[in-house]
């Protein structure tokens, strides 16, 4: 995984990061409704 993303790139690295982090805020906040 760590050889993936080193050839990937940073720019792409941090758009996952940045969609990762999107994703487990909304996860967090689903559970917190209920």
């Amino acid at each position: 995984m760590k050889l993936y993303t080193t050839v990937k790139g940073q720019g792409e690295q941090s758009e996952f990061v940045k969609r990762a982090l999107e994703f487990y805020i909304k996860y967090l906040e689903n559970r917190l409704k209920k």
